[in-house]
């Protein structure tokens, strides 16, 4: 049975602390449960958690599950989680929300399921009635930012000493990072004195080959891949995980960063002002003084501008 999760933010660190994690040797994190959205998605809910648990190392002490959208779809998984274990143990990611949309923009574009631009692609949030949960999860650049009001649904089942938020800007800064990672140590009770390999993983980027991230990052070709081709028999999950993520990160093309899309100030601020008391929430929950961490204008000055 899973003990820990990490359940997000999505485009804020998970998948390189996930990574990271899994090369303690008292935590088992198996590659092919990262994203396996179980308790937030009905069609691998209804599996049963025999399906689940089937990954995991009993003999471990620390069985980590991490799924990006745990914390955005937090109305569906957190009681679901709720009836499946009694005391877990959270990691909850979080990063500057205005920079986080950017990088799931960037992310969408990388893998084509973006072709709008960034500012036509949150007009669509605003104006569009999203339904189905493949859009919900992937075009809902702002509300994944909304780190408030997702974290309330999980305090409904769990206290808040059962929470360990992990600064985004501070576990990726060489600088910081040690520290960043004793405190998870500690927080999940494993010895904090080994040796972790800090490569960045799941980065956005321009693919050098846009038809291969086509076929990874279609659901409907992949589903098509898996039927015709029996892919879930003849590749193990972990085997067909690893190939996919060395394809990605290979896929990526050295001049990505210069054909990133880069925010302007004016949206910016209008943003900044949009997160504003979901953030100030936040911090207050959390004793972390966000507003400067990230880097926020003063809200006075952002009107002024405005």
């Amino acid at each position: 049975m899973i003990n820990t999760f990490l359940i997000g933010a999505q485009k804020a660190g998970t998948t390189s602390l996930f990574s990271w994690l899994g090369q303690h040797p008292k935590i088992d994190a198996p590659i092919e449960t990262k994203d396996l959205h179980f308790f937030s998605y009905d069609k691998n809910f209804c599996k049963g958690y025999n399906y689940l648990d089937k990954f995991y190392n009993k003999e471990k002490k620390v069985r980590l599950h991490a799924a990006v959208n745990y914390l955005y779809f937090s109305n569906i998984s957190a009681k679901r989680i709720s009836e499946y274990i009694e005391n877990p143990k959270f990691i909850v990611c979080i990063r500057n929300p205005v920079d986080r949309a950017v990088s799931a923009y960037n992310y969408n574009k990388m893998t084509q399921r973006e072709h709008l631009s960034f500012e036509k692609a949150i007009e669509r949030e605003f104006t569009k009635s999203m339904n189905y949960h493949q859009e919900l999860a992937d075009y809902t650049y702002l509300e994944h930012g909304k780190y408030f009001s997702q974290i309330v649904e999980y305090l409904k089942f769990f206290p808040l000493k059962s929470f360990n938020f992990v600064i985004f800007e501070e576990l990726m800064n060489p600088k910081t990072r040690e520290q960043v990672m004793k405190k998870i140590f500690a927080f999940i009770d494993v010895d904090p004195n080994i040796g972790i390999n800090y490569s960045h993983l799941n980065e956005s980027g321009e693919p050098r080959i846009s038809a291969i991230n086509r076929v990874i990052y279609s659901y409907k070709l992949r589903n098509l891949l898996k039927k015709y081709l029996l892919l879930d028999k003849a590749i193990p999950n972990k085997l067909r995980a690893k190939v996919i993520q060395r394809i990605t990160e290979t896929n990526i093309s050295s001049k990505s960063k210069k054909q990133k899309y880069s925010i302007n100030k004016k949206l910016r601020l209008s943003l900044e002002l949009w997160f504003w008391s979901d953030v100030e929430q936040l911090q207050n929950l959390i004793g972390k003084d966000l507003l400067k961490t990230w880097n926020f204008s003063s809200a006075n000055m952002i009107e002024k501008i405005l």
